[in-house]
């Protein structure tokens, strides 16, 4: 699950030092950064795994054009 879809973390009635809301902020900014990546790397593949194929197709099609030329 992404941290953007997550409910938001509440404390009760502490706020906590500022030093664990910073880190706590941060752990957040971070672990948003990495959904991001991951994103990138899941649209990289589709865009990769879709030249392959085409590419492959036009092989595959000139192949058969050429041997129903002769």
């Amino acid at each position: 699950m992404k941290v953007k879809d997550q409910q938001p973390y509440i404390l009760d009635n502490e706020l906590g030092s500022r030093e664990e809301v910073e880190i706590d902020e941060q752990r957040i900014k971070e672990l948003e950064e990495h959904d991001e990546q991951e994103d990138k790397k899941h649209n990289n593949k589709i865009i990769m795994f879709t030249t392959i194929l085409i590419f492959t197709l036009t092989i595959i099609l000139s192949v058969i054009i050429q041997t129903n030329k002769k």
